[in-house]
């Protein structure tokens, strides 16, 4: 099933308007994982300070992040844009130390880790929760607070992306 260990350090993250999950992934296992708060008015400088420094602190070679969402909902219309400067954060740390930089949609890793279906009628909260629950049950990672649905959702993309990959990641509970 896996081909070989993943040779580096991935850092993956579920980046939002609010809470940003990241994940650390080094020598086949998560070696940390969290959530960081972010101010509204200084969220992109915050962002971006936070993905610099573990950039630089953790010796990154990859980042792996959640694709956006367009929700059809006119409301959400400042919410998309927000995650669009978000992702264009992102792109840009990676680009400035020259990092290859992948993008996963939040349905595919909903489908590999809990095995949603794309049309099933499943509310927001149910889909955090269905996320750590999978996370912290199936998978065996022990998330800073029972409400770290983005912490657990950088863990699903983590797992998710070395997966299809075909590289071993040693869980807490496999």
């Amino acid at each position: 099933m896996y081909t070989t260990e993943y040779k580096g350090t991935l850092l993956a993250l579920d980046t939002a308007s609010r809470k940003t999950g990241y994940a650390i992934f080094q020598n086949g296992e998560v070696i940390k994982s969290g959530t960081w708060k972010l101010k509204e008015k200084s969220r992109f400088a915050e962002l971006l300070q936070n993905i610099e420094k573990t950039v630089s602190k953790y010796h990154i070679t990859q980042i792996v992040a959640e694709d956006i969402f367009k929700s059809k909902e006119p409301q959400k219309t400042r919410a998309y844009q927000v995650l669009c400067e978000c992702r264009g954060i992102v792109e840009c740390v990676a680009q400035n130390h020259g990092l290859p930089c992948t993008f996963i949609s939040p349905i595919e890793v909903k489908q590999h880790i809990w095995g949603m279906r794309y049309k099933a009628p499943f509310t927001r909260e149910q889909q955090k929760r269905a996320m750590i629950k999978a996370i912290t049950e199936r998978y065996g990672y022990t998330l800073a607070s029972s409400d770290a649905d983005d912490e657990a959702d950088a863990i699903g993309i983590l797992v998710t992306f070395l997966d299809n990959k075909g590289f071993h990641v040693m869980h807490p509970r496999k």
